[in-house]
């Protein structure tokens, strides 16, 4: 009964964000509802069967990540974008258009990933992901992939953000990640946020 009122919580929370309530706590995604549809070779190469990204079963890292993402936008009253380190920060912006405001987006979904089987050959690499979050098209993006590099003393992840050129298509987000982030992807630790503007559904 409990995990299903907690997904019940989840899924509202995911779908209640809007532009004048962009300051709110991120919610992260029920994995019944996330998922990876198709995967690509931006060169064309041909993928092996062993190479994969999954969204897997929640973990106590990403639980973890979203309770510390959640805390500061509750305290410090800021946009989730301003919980990022500053180089993220301006990392970010430039993957958006030049009048873009950050203190506009919000963070919808977050959720643990896994990369496994990737080799150098493969090139830069495209993933499609599907959430319970529609996303318009055109729809300003940007994905912000977690590489968990270890603990605080705390117990906290300590966690590398880099920010991820994507797009929104047919409701779906397409990730673009490069060569060298899936290299050091590959078979670690890891999560995925979606940073948005209001216009998700």
């Amino acid at each position: 009964m409990k995990k299903a009122v907690a997904l019940a919580l989840l899924t509202v929370m995911a779908v209640v964000w809007v532009p004048a309530f962009a300051k709110s706590v991120p919610s992260k995604t029920t994995q019944a509802m996330a998922g990876v549809a198709a995967i690509s070779a931006d060169g064309g190469a041909a993928l092996k069967e062993d190479f994969g990204i999954r969204l897997p079963e929640e973990t106590e890292q990403a639980n973890k990540a979203l309770e510390q993402l959640s805390k500061f936008v509750n305290e410090q009253g800021l946009a989730p974008a301003r919980f990022f380190a500053e180089q993220v920060q301006q990392d970010i912006a430039s993957l958006l258009p030049d009048d873009a405001n950050l203190d506009e987006f919000g963070i919808q979904e977050m959720a643990p990933m896994v990369l496994e089987g990737y080799e150098e050959a493969y090139g830069d690499v495209t993933a499609t992901f599907q959430f319970a979050t529609q996303y318009a098209d055109g729809q300003q993006l940007v994905a912000l992939v977690g590489l968990v590099t270890g603990q605080d003393a705390q117990g906290n992840p300590v966690i590398e953000w880099i920010a991820v050129k994507a797009e929104a298509e047919g409701g779906a987000v397409k990730v673009h990640f490069p060569q060298d982030l899936l290299a050091r992807l590959n078979g670690q630790d890891a999560m995925i946020a979606i940073l948005s503007d209001g216009s998700a559904a």
